[in-house]
């Protein structure tokens, strides 16, 4: 079976895709022109918002025990990139719906469904964590909250905060204990209909370089008060629950880029279908051909791990305080990457901001400067993954020990294998540490056999098997000795400046080192499903020598296979994905009906 969008955890976004109509219909609120529209006016797409919960786009925020349609890992990854493909603004407006996962991880049953219908009825919530003086820095947060009989009293300020003002809900951390301990944080979900306005008040809103239309802006409490009922889990359970959340949303924060980088991808490559220099059309020239053929490597690779991350929810969810950072900082980078090299093929009109397709490359561009920042910046995500480097390596090493191969090989199909269903993401089994291991690393060693397989590998020539069993072994020698590096480093009790530098490095080594495997291994498992240009691994070896570093150029095979593909998707109106999904024709209208699959 192909991997097209009829599979089970496509079928909404597919739909939803056909709702939404064409980003060529000036009258349309999903267009590229209406989206450039409100970015100049600086507009809240509230429009936008209301279609999306008239389609029933909320449900697929709860659980479907709790009557949504929140099952499938990746469905609601594509949902989103169908969203974020035009416009970023109406995307990440529409995310803080995912706030209510802190919810489902911590909540109780009453307020598992309680919350459940608010977002069911429409709600906007929005998430209140950082502060202007702290940032990131939650355990050094001042907005307080005072026990007092049965109900809290509430006050500073929380900054910084999409849909604070515009929102209706809050899910908000705040100190609960003088003391600057893990324990000292709780988490509580506001709903500000039922707040006074007397001890409530609206900051600012914030104009932003990208996605201008947000509501960022925050929130202010003197002498608010809240029930005890407010309360998420026990007292003092905020930090582990802000975290735990953080977990799942960072890992959805890759349809940001998945979208962006489509808009930019396609954009680019249509200029350079149309635009002539030198008496020739600037998609002949070799170097143009190379760069995207490049840019595409990288948008797929962005992709198949961002797939990857979100099957982890149900696959291995108590390693995903490892997982989430890694997917949270290189699907952004690849498009950063993607966005370097698309800029340069747009060449001036790239710095001209309506020359060409009215600046929708310069609002996409713009507008994802900000993704490698929300939910936690790269630095924030790589000190996360650096503390927990040795407690994943100990329980890989543990498991490698009585490790039964046809179970962990079903297992590892399970993770990588788009056409093996997976059971529904039970969030409670979220942990802020991870000791279980890495399945993505254990899995390589398997890759590697299946790579010498030749019923797995059947179809392809000499060369390029040769040439993806030899990234294969050096990603294994790279892993082995990434082990040491780790192991040296922790029983060392040196301290310095230089030593958190090299955690970092670490951190950053095992992240792109996950990310390879991760994609060799969904290629691997996969391939048999995958459209003919994809299948022969062209594409692939493009993304394994960049990151590796290579600069010499691909080989002219590997860059023609691969840009061929690229040039399919446009000109056949197809998403740029590895999935044959088809996109909204360009005379299609919105049509306001319920997304079914």
């Amino acid at each position: 079976m192909s991997l097209t969008s009829n599979l089970r955890q496509f079928q909404s976004a597919a739909r939803l895709e056909q709702i939404l109509g064409s980003v060529h219909d000036n009258n349309n609120d999903f267009s590229w022109s209406a989206a450039i529209e409100r970015d100049e006016k600086e507009q809240y797409p509230q429009r936008a918002v209301d279609f999306l919960n008239a389609v029933g786009m909320n449900r697929f925020y709860v659980p479907s025990e709790l009557g949504g349609r929140m099952e499938i890992g990746e469905e609601l990854l594509y949902l989103h990139r169908v969203l974020a493909r035009r416009d970023l603004t109406i995307n990440s407006t529409y995310s803080t719906n995912a706030w209510s996962v802190i919810v489902w991880i911590g909540g109780n049953a009453n307020q598992c469904q309680n919350i459940a219908s608010r977002i069911l009825s429409g709600a906007a919530p929005a998430l209140a964590y950082s502060e202007k003086a702290h940032g990131a820095d939650l355990l050094s947060s001042e907005v307080t909250a005072q026990p007092a009989e049965s109900k809290y009293i509430l006050n500073g300020e929380k900054w910084s905060i999409n849909r604070a003002t515009l929102g209706d809900s809050l899910s908000l951390i705040a100190k609960t204990s003088n003391d600057r301990g893990p324990r000292s944080l709780s988490a509580f979900w506001l709903d500000k209909r039922h707040m006074a306005s007397k001890g409530t008040y609206s900051l600012n809103r914030l104009p932003t370089v990208g996605m201008r239309g947000l509501d960022i802006s925050g929130i202010g409490f003197n002498n608010a008060e809240i029930h005890k009922d407010a309360l998420i889990g026990e007292e003092g359970q905020g930090l582990e629950l802000g975290l735990k959340t953080l977990q799942v949303t960072r890992a959805y924060c890759s349809s940001f880029s998945l979208g962006a980088g489509d808009t930019m991808l396609r954009i680019a490559t249509e200029f350079a279908i149309e635009r002539e220099l030198y008496n020739k059309k600037v998609i002949s020239i070799p170097l143009v051909r190379e760069q995207l053929a490049t840019a595409y490597a990288y948008l797929l690779a962005a992709e198949v791990l961002s797939l990857v991350g979100a099957r982890g929810l149900h696959v291995c969810i108590n390693q995903f305080s490892t997982w989430s950072p890694i997917v949270k900082v290189l699907v952004p980078e690849y498009v950063e990457s993607l966005a370097k090299i698309t800029s340069s093929v747009l060449g001036s009109r790239f710095f001209l901001r309506n020359a060409y397709a009215d600046g929708m490359y310069q609002k996409a561009f713009r507008d994802h400067l900000i993704v490698s920042v929300f939910d936690g910046s790269s630095t924030v995500c790589l000190d996360s993954l650096s503390f927990q480097l040795k407690s994943a390596n100990k329980g890989r090493s543990k498991k490698a020990d009585h490790l039964n191969q046809v179970e962990a090989k079903a297992r590892y199909r399970q993770l990588y294998d788009l056409q093996v269903e997976t059971d529904a993401i039970d969030f409670r089994g979220l942990e802020i540490f991870n000791r279980d291991g890495d399945l993505v690393l254990e899995s390589l060693e398997t890759i590697i056999e299946m790579l010498n397989d030749a019923e797995a590998t059947v179809g392809l020539s000499t060369e390029m098997l040769s040439t993806l069993r030899e990234h294969a072994d050096r990603l294994l020698v790279e892993q082995r000795t990434l082990d040491q590096k780790i192991q040296n480093y922790f029983s060392s009790s040196e301290e310095s400046k230089e030593f958190e530098t090299l955690r970092f490095s670490l951190a950053r080594g095992y992240a792109e080192l996950f990310a390879r495997i991760a994609v060799l291994g969904f290629w691997v498992f996969n391939r048999h499903g995958l459209r003919t240009a994809l299948k022969d691994g062209a594409w692939l070896i493009i993304f394994l020598n960049a990151a590796e570093g290579q600069t010499s150029p691909p080989i002219t095979s590997l860059r023609e296979s691969t840009l061929a593909d690229l040039l399919d998707r446009i000109s056949t109106n197809h998403m740029l994905s590895v999935i044959d999904f088809a996109l909204a024709p360009r005379d299609a209208k919105p049509v306001k009906e319920e997304i079914t699959p």
